[in-house]
């Protein structure tokens, strides 16, 4: 992997935009800072039209039921660390499989989740790192700020929930003598070192990719009631 090209990369990187969308189907600078945007008329109208329909995940976020997962069923709390009173928490409903139904997407101190509805049954779709969001096409972007750096990895799902495709790529801080990287995987020991201008054209693509479809809401209200649609 280390010999691989640059311009081999370009060409992975580039079909893999294309995986996000497609892949799940077959079973979106993005907003990682998870600023929300307002909802419309037309999307509250929809999700009421289906309020029947997603009464698993209000119970959920309610604390009622649990979320099935592969190993075993987790109440919201459990995918909590340290918020037993829940005002870290956020959600959103956004389609990450294709199908027109919407996941229930959580983020809590502990993690970032995606919980769907099947057989009327709510399952725990995916598990991730905190500092994960998922994008307008479907795929997850996460970012990490560290000493050395600015890194990320573009994750795109199977319909399933399982890594399809990840492709990791570094910014070294400014004046840092650490080199811009870029893999494909989750082997990190096969890390291409790129120019600026290379590693800047390469993961321009993935970071260009905004995340505005996905609206975030705070769980409570002020008077601590569900902050449900």
């Amino acid at each position: 992997m280390k010999r691989i090209s640059v311009s081999l990369l370009y060409i992975i990187a580039a079909a893999s935009l294309s995986l996000a969308a497609c892949s799940s189907k077959s079973g979106r600078d993005s907003n990682v800072s998870g600023t929300q945007h307002s909802i419309s008329a037309a999307e509250i109208e929809k999700i009421e039209e289906l309020a029947d329909s997603l009464e698993p995940y209000k119970a959920f976020l309610q604390g009622g039921i649990p979320s099935k997962g592969e190993d075993e069923s987790r109440f919201l709390d459990d995918f909590c660390q340290n918020d037993s009173d829940h005002t870290q928490i956020r959600y959103a409903l956004f389609d990450m499989t294709g199908d027109e139904w919407p996941e229930l997407h959580v983020l809590t101190d502990g993690g970032y989740s995606i919980h769907t509805i099947r057989n009327d049954r709510l399952l725990t779709w995916y598990t991730g790192d905190k500092r994960q969001r998922p994008l307008n096409n479907r795929a997850v972007l996460e970012r990490v700020e560290s000493t050395n750096g600015t890194h990320y990895a573009y994750i795109v799902l199977d319909n399933k929930g399982k890594d399809f495709f990840v492709a990791r790529f570094s910014e070294p801080r400014r004046g840092s003598k650490t080199k811009h990287l870029f893999s494909i995987g989750n082997d990190y020991d096969a890390d291409v070192k790129l120019t600026k201008a290379d590693w800047d054209k390469l993961t321009e693509p993935f970071l260009s990719i905004d995340s505005d479809q996905i609206i975030w809401k705070e769980i409570r209200k002020k008077d601590g009631s569900l902050n449900w649609y």
